[in-house]
């Protein structure tokens, strides 16, 4: 099984609130997410993904 992060873990990996994630996933933002029940959890594949698309590369 894939692992999943807390909202409170992918806030600490990315270096922004939990607010900003939580007005992303209202706004229903890019990044995606998985709700079981009333918890949120990011998918680690997912994380990736969105990292990989905005990812500047250098000339």
């Amino acid at each position: 099984m894939e692992r999943l992060y807390t909202p409170a873990q992918v806030s600490e990996m990315l270096g922004m609130s939990v607010k900003t994630l939580e007005k992303w996933r209202w706004e229903r933002r890019n990044l995606p997410y998985v709700k079981l029940g009333a918890a949120v959890r990011y998918k680690e594949s997912d994380l990736e993904a969105w990292l990989d698309g905005h990812t500047i590369g250098v000339r």
